[in-house]
Formats: C-alpha cells, sequence, structure tokens
C-alpha cells in the first residue's frame, strides 16, 4: 500500500483554487442554460408571440383565435396519443409541418400526449375545416388545419393560404 502526500504551494493552491471555481460556475452556468432550453416555450409566429399554455377550452379558442379560426366546441374531442420513437415518412413529414412554425415533435418521441380536434371556421370564410392541437403537459407542441374529406389538405396552423 502506498500513500503519497503532495505539498503545495501558495502559487499553485491558488491556481488549483481558481480552476476548481471556474468549473463550479460553469457548472451552474450550463445547468440553468439547459433548465432556460428545457422550458422555453416562446413561438413567435409572424412576428407574433404565442403563448403556448393549454389548461382549458378557453385557451385552445385563444390558441385557433391566434391562428385566424374560431372553434366549434359542439364538435371538439380528445384523444391520447404517443409520440413515436421513430418517425416514419408520414411522421417525418408531418413534423416538417411542425418546423414551419418553430415546433419540433421529435422532441417529444415516446411521450404520452393529448390531441384535440374540432371543427373550425376561418375568420373571413364560410368553409368549416379540422383543427388539431397536440398538447403536451399543457403546452402546445404541434398541430394542423385539414380538410374534412380523406383525400383534402392538410397544413400547418399558421398557414393561411389555401394549398
Amino acid at each position: 500500500m502506498f500513500v503519497y502526500s503532495v505539498v503545495l504551494k501558495t502559487r499553485e493552491k491558488n491556481f488549483l483554487l481558481r480552476i476548481i471555481c471556474f468549473c463550479v460556475i460553469f457548472t451552474i452556468f450550463l445547468t440553468f442554460m439547459l433548465m432556460m432550453r428545457e422550458n422555453n416555450d416562446d413561438i413567435f409566429i409572424n412576428d407574433k408571440y404565442l403563448d403556448t399554455k393549454v389548461n382549458d377550452i378557453n385557451d385552445i379558442k385563444r390558441i385557433a383565435e391566434f391562428f385566424d379560426h374560431k372553434v366549434m366546441e359542439s364538435t371538439m374531442y380528445s384523444e391520447d396519443i404517443t409520440i413515436p420513437l421513430h418517425f416514419n415518412n408520414t411522421y417525418m413529414h408531418y413534423n416538417d409541418l411542425q418546423k414551419s412554425i418553430g415546433m419540433d415533435l421529435s422532441q417529444y418521441c415516446g411521450k404520452n400526449c393529448k390531441a384535440y380536434h374540432f371543427e373550425a371556421m376561418k375568420s373571413d370564410k364560410d368553409d368549416k375545416e379540422i383543427m388539431t392541437l397536440i398538447v403536451y403537459e399543457n403546452r402546445l407542441i404541434g398541430g394542423d388545419i385539414s380538410q374534412k374529406d380523406f383525400d383534402g389538405y392538410m397544413k400547418s396552423l399558421a398557414d393561411n393560404d389555401e394549398p
């Protein structure tokens, strides 16, 4: 059994102490940045801020109105969904819709979410569309607007043009 001791000079102690302090401060900074990244729910669409919290029907209406639609409450239903661990081609294209407005479902792979579906009318039209909002832990993480027809279009929440 060997015992080894080191006697440090004052200069070496100061240097070692500075390195330890730097490592502690850097670790705190890195932890803080990671926490901020995980909790950053700010989404700006067309230079307008969208608050992504979803606690009740009023938040759903607010989000629909943000995207220039009016919710038809009587048609609303929800379902539990799980974001797949691995995206197939369909999900990759669907996620491209999300990415076009600053959302990304790949961050939620394997997570259980709630999907809210309802008929919605665009403010300046009489046509009804289906709006879907995907919510994880009371935060909007994705969604789409689609036609009722099976072979109809699907577009991002922020897409105001006809496909």
